[in-house]
């Protein structure tokens, strides 16, 4: 009996996630692929499962809701900025990239998200032809409401009132899907405003070229009273004397972690020190929790219930391990091979 709906979906529903925003796309798209599909499936549900009245109170609200063009309207914006989202929340998750990258990133999608403010008719014009394609009508609920009379004045022009289906349409761009896209912008610009304002904070070493030489010296005084306890105040003479010599030794548009190696490659770190200290403390700031929320499933896979016994000394050595596979795979077990035979040797003779 169970297994009817399935057959006629083809897939199975996603649960919406509350801290997971790639559920979040993972179970908008599913709806919105296989909308006529589940429209089925839950007819045959009411129609051959023994369910609850309040079961079959639910299951008709959600047909009588998915049946409208504006569930199909909204699950045709969801779907692409939900899409959006989760291509940048895939590149910010990425353990190579930094905080300028991430900061470049959020400007990119509320710029992508201003662009959808202005697409609306694009986007009423798709969701239309998926209403069409389902035999949904493609008009806005409207809700009837009293008219108000207002008296006109003798030298007031008469308007005219405006059709009902274009009023419920303004009432939904309006009301909803402007609402939400404001939303969305404002929520972005507030949660990574500190990630702007550590960009700035390290504006002499992230845009040395574009900065004018008190800019530089202002911005290298500033970051240098933050960190205080690394930065002198050499630091702002080394970056000016960096930036003469930058155009004619790097290459152009490097990002703050290759300009770090390629100053230690070419072993200029005993000129540029405090450069190369700004860039490191840079380079480790994190751009988000995902290392660390992958380090503790990691002990899942290392502590399971055949370790159950195991010591705290070993278990932080095979975590290690396990985090920094791609370190460990570089190793040469010959040389780790040769120093514990000479450990071996020294403990045997002393």
């Amino acid at each position: 009996m169970l297994s009817r709906p399935m057959e006629k979906t083809g897939c199975s529903l996603h649960r919406l996630s509350d801290t997971r925003w790639s559920a979040r796309i993972a179970a908008v798209r599913v709806v919105a692929a296989h909308l006529p599909s589940i429209l089925e499936a839950l007819e045959c549900v009411l129609a051959t499962c023994s369910l609850t009245s309040e079961a079959k109170s639910e299951a008709n609200g959600l047909i009588s809701y998915f049946k409208t063009f504006d569930a199909i309207v909204l699950l045709t914006v969801w779907v692409k900025i939900l899409q959006c989202i989760e291509n940048r929340n895939v590149i910010l998750q990425a353990g190579d990239i930094s905080l300028d990258v991430e900061a470049a990133n959020i400007k990119a999608l509320q710029e992508e998200m201003q662009a959808f403010c202005n697409r609306w008719d694009s986007l009423l014009a798709e969701a239309s032809l998926v209403a069409q394609a389902m035999d949904v009508p493609d008009h806005f609920r409207s809700e009837e409401r009293r008219k108000r009379k207002r008296k006109c004045m003798p030298d007031e022009m008469t308007q005219e009132d405006p059709t009902t289906e274009d009023s419920a349409e303004n009432a939904f761009r309006n009301n909803i899907f402007f609402v939400a896209m404001d939303s969305i912008i404002s929520a972005l610009s507030a949660r990574f405003q500190t990630t702007v304002n550590i960009c700035e904070t390290f504006a002499p070493i992230l845009k040395l070229t574009d900065m004018t030489e008190v800019q530089i010296k202002t911005t290298c005084r500033a970051l240098a009273k933050i960190y205080h306890m690394d930065l002198s105040q050499e630091f702002e003479n080394e970056v000016l004397h960096f930036r003469t010599i930058y155009d004619a030794t790097f290459l152009k548009n490097l990002s703050s972690l290759e300009l770090l190696n390629a100053i230690w490659k070419m072993q200029l770190q005993s000129i540029f020190g405090e450069l190369c200290i700004a860039l490191r403390i840079f380079c480790t700031l994190p751009v988000t929790v995902a290392g660390g929320e992958r380090a503790f499933s990691k002990l899942k896979l290392v502590k399971n219930y055949l370790r159950s016994t195991m010591g705290q000394d070993r278990l932080n050595s095979l975590a290690i391990l396990s985090i920094e596979s791609q370190l460990a795979k570089q190793l040469d077990f010959t040389d780790l091979l040769l120093l514990c035979d000479k450990f071996i040797c020294k403990k045997r003779y002393k």
